[in-house]
């Protein structure tokens, strides 16, 4: 199962060590090699399970193996899927003692200091989450979106790197680049979505403008009213109204480079300053997360839409 980014070879094995000593407590290292077994059925180089304990050690090194392999066995996605195996082998049969909270540690994956990938189990299917974390005038906020449900994905894997991104620019304080970018990742969601519904970025066929079409989609703005006013799979709880003030300067401005967008009124924001602006808003770290946080959710949300 393909994971968007591509996780440190320390970070994939360090899970499969920790788990080696658990199951080895409880006499259940079998769990692995089952485990191993079923997910490099379809390949060419199977593992086999082990016909006795001496052969334990070997087995270990050849599952270890195939994960840092990312070309030629695609070991980060076996990997995944053995993970995923094994979270389902320990919920047929638990370990005496050890509470779900206690195993799912074991299932988390470190990007880099601050962003994870993360098992999210569901009943009987397994998800995997991306999850951001951020210091706020030292407090601590996250923000997560679900990649892959089921195996399949949820959100596509461009508009979650563009969010990665507008995550690492808040993280820098970036805070017009974070909202330029989360103003992409609107606009593409929508189109996203209108899409299948018959809308499209191209003029008429007949060549009679633009504006005479009423399936045509220009910018963000056409988009949010189409998908609010028209097709109805925009909603406030999705997206609240008084966001589109903000994004849509955002997207029609600054995105081109242009100063004008700083001095967009926005005193809606400002129960105190009736002259505050866009440049303002960006100034308020929260303010921003707020946008980032909403936007990533609304995208998830949109997506998980059949």
């Amino acid at each position: 199962m393909h994971l968007v980014f591509p996780i440190p070879k320390d970070k994939l094995l360090l899970p499969f060590s920790e788990l080696k000593t658990l199951l080895t407590q409880y006499n259940r290292q079998g769990d692995i090699f089952d485990a191993a077994h079923q997910v490099t059925a379809l390949s060419q180089n199977q593992i086999s399970l082990p016909q006795n304990p001496s052969e334990y050690k070997n087995k270990y090194d050849e599952i270890e193996g195939m994960f840092v392999r990312r070309g030629i066995t695609n070991g980060q996605d076996l990997a995944i899927e053995l993970y995923e195996e094994l979270w389902k082998l320990i919920q047929i049969t638990p370990l005496p003692g050890v509470s779900n909270q206690d195993i799912i540690k074991y299932f988390k994956f470190e990007l880099d200091d601050d962003t994870s990938i993360i098992l999210t189990p569901n009943g009987n299917v397994n998800s995997w989450t991306l999850e951001w974390s951020f210091y706020i005038f030292q407090q601590k906020e996250t923000i997560n979106i679900i990649t892959r449900d089921a195996g399949k994905i949820v959100v596509p894997d461009y508009i979650v790197k563009y969010i990665h991104t507008a995550a690492i620019s808040f993280r820098s304080q970036l805070h017009e680049v974070c909202l330029a970018l989360c103003s992409i990742v609107m606009e593409a969601t929508l189109k996203d979505k209108l899409a299948p519904l018959g809308y499209t970025g191209e003029y008429s066929q007949k060549k009679i403008g633009k504006k005479q079409n009423p399936k045509y989609l220009g910018g963000l703005g056409t988009a949010l009213d189409k998908a609010r006013n028209v097709e109805k799979i925009l909603t406030p709880g999705h997206f609240s109204l008084d966001l589109d003030d903000v994004i849509q300067p955002v997207r029609n401005n600054l995105v081109h480079v242009s100063k004008m967008a700083f001095s967009t009124p926005l005193p809606k924001f400002s129960s105190k300053n009736p002259n505050y602006t866009l440049g303002d808003f960006l100034e308020e770290p929260y303010k921003v997360f707020d946008m980032l946080q909403t936007v990533t959710k609304c995208c998830y949300q949109l997506y998980s839409i059949p």
